[in-house]
């Protein structure tokens, strides 16, 4: 099991790095191994350092992070890319996962949010800005058509029922008064389905919806 998660912050502005080492360090498994303040650098540091994750900045001199995105990806996959940017809009999230980024948050996220997201992007899942996946229902652009989401994930017809009651806010007694089981069955089902979609909570099986279109399912 990984204890140590090294991380490497590639942004511009001196401020937000600074703050953002001292956020990062309160988290024992967290190692800053160093920074950056444009793209080639952060692409040099990579070819002869471990780093896990690379918090990569949108707008910086010389190659920006999508052309970085693209080269990480390219060069060392097994670093993950986890953008953190102001920009809000879900079509240019959507680019930069296409690109190869793990991860994408805007940059007034809460830092538990921060740390969910690395957590998760190492785990070899992604993460989308909360705010992100909510406001503009991202859609992933290499998601399984509807009617093989269930195949593709291994989920029985029962998991899905229960996921899309999730979604709806539905707890565990109200899942089970709804589909005739017992609340522990129900409870039984959301931790395969948190297992089988790879993410934490309840959040993350909702969000999981709304970033591969669910809904109405």
């Amino acid at each position: 099991m990984r204890t140590t998660i090294h991380i490497f912050i590639a942004d511009d502005h001196q401020m937000f790095v600074d703050g953002l080492k001292r956020l990062l360090q309160t988290r024992r498994e967290f190692h800053i191994v160093g920074e950056a303040y444009d793209g080639a650098s952060a692409l040099h540091f990579l070819q002869n350092n471990q780093v896990d994750v690379l918090i990569l900045d949108i707008n910086m001199p010389g190659m920006d992070g999508m052309e970085v995105t693209k080269q990480v990806h390219s060069h060392f996959p097994e670093v993950k890319v986890l953008i953190l940017s102001m920009y809000t809009d879900a079509t240019f999230a959507k680019t930069l996962m296409e690109q190869g980024a793990a991860g994408y948050l805007i940059k007034n996220t809460g830092k538990e949010e921060l740390f969910e997201a690395i957590h998760c992007v190492v785990k070899n899942g992604q993460y989308i800005s909360k705010e992100v996946a909510i406001k503009s229902s991202l859609i992933a652009e290499n998601k399984p058509a509807r009617e093989d989401f269930g195949k593709t994930y291994n989920l029985t017809r029962r998991e899905g029922e229960i996921l899309k009651l999730l979604v709806q806010g539905k707890t565990s007694p109200e899942i089970a008064e709804s589909l005739y089981l017992a609340t522990y069955t129900v409870d039984t089902h959301r931790k395969n389905l948190l297992r089988k979609l790879n993410v934490k909570n309840t959040a993350g099986l909702v969000r999981f919806a709304i970033v591969h279109d669910l809904m109405n399912v």
